[in-house]
């Protein structure tokens, strides 16, 4: 835990806090233990509301979620910001965030540093969303030449992955809009607040956007799939169909009845072969003139 003092304003900064870390701060300022009951779970809630029942006076809780950079899954990477504040007392508890965040100054207010937490955590979600588009931009050409195992794999993981962003975005608007509220009231930085407002409207066109192309790529991906079905049982089709011609000509040679042409010839059976591959090779021409054996 780390407090640093400007002024009449005090930071704290609690990054991948233990429990007694958390137990000292709930005694300091008689906060309810709930608050970081799931300080480190993705599906934590977003929220803004006031807190009563204190010792500090005017107190608001926030809490926002951000993104580390990073492989695995996006379960690992996603947890939520929670801030505790009121007009001179700032807590923010966090993970990799805390070492990112600006240093404060004896000028420094309470919302619009605040607000500068969100620009910072929406900057890190828009960096990976561009990397979701390099990536959907990738299997997007694999679906027009493959349909691999691994690609398949690849966009289950990235509307997984979209599907949390999403969720998360539309479950923080909410709560966004009621702090911003506050913030038109405690004399925030108006410059802040619109740039704030501007990331977080972006984002989520970002997420709506590439969600949709995703959906796309996986439609292409099911669309090949389904034609490369198609192509592979007319061509099956089309050979059975040659196959059987001779087929039918040796059956019809083959039966064990009187008067068979060529029966007493020894020249006989090459002649039913000879018949045989015209057939095979006549049906084969006019049926690939129809395009039956093209893709």
């Amino acid at each position: 835990m780390i407090v640093k003092t400007y002024s009449k304003n005090q930071f704290i900064f609690l990054q991948n806090a233990q429990s007694e870390e958390l137990t000292i701060l709930e005694k300091q300022f008689k906060l309810d233990p709930v608050i970081f009951e799931k300080s480190k779970s993705s599906v934590e809630v977003s929220r803004f509301s006031d807190l009563t029942n204190t010792n500090l006076k005017n107190a608001y809780l926030l809490v926002t979620f951000d993104l580390e950079n990073g492989t695995g899954p996006v379960e690992k990477k996603l947890f939520p910001t929670i801030m505790i504040f009121n007009f001179d007392h700032l807590i923010i508890s966090g993970t990799k965030i805390i070492d990112q965040l600006p240093a404060p100054t004896a000028q420094t207010k309470i919302s619009n540093y605040i607000l500068k937490v969100l620009l910072l955590q929406a900057d890190h979600f828009q960096k990976r969303m561009l990397k979701i588009k390099t990536e959907i931009d990738r299997l997007d050409n694999l679906a027009r030449k493959t349909t691999s195992t691994q690609a398949l794999r690849d966009v289950t993981d990235l509307t997984h992955e979209i599907v949390y962003l999403k969720h998360t975005m539309s479950d923080q608007d909410e709560t966004l809009r009621a702090f911003f509220d506050y913030c038109k009231n405690s004399n925030a930085s108006d410059a802040l607040l619109d740039q704030v407002r501007v990331e977080q409207r972006r984002l989520n066109k970002m997420i709506d956007v590439y969600e949709d192309l995703l959906n796309s790529v996986s439609g292409l991906f099911g669309s090949m799939m389904d034609s490369h079905l198609n192509h592979l049982m007319k061509y099956l089709d089309t050979v059975a169909l040659i196959i059987s011609i001779p087929a039918l000509i040796g059956g019809l040679w083959g039966m064990n009845v009187g008067g068979i042409p060529g029966k007493t010839s020894s020249w006989g059976f090459f002649s039913v072969l000879v018949l045989c591959l015209i057939c095979v090779i006549a049906s084969s021409l006019y049926l690939r003139k129809k395009k039956y054996l093209s893709d």
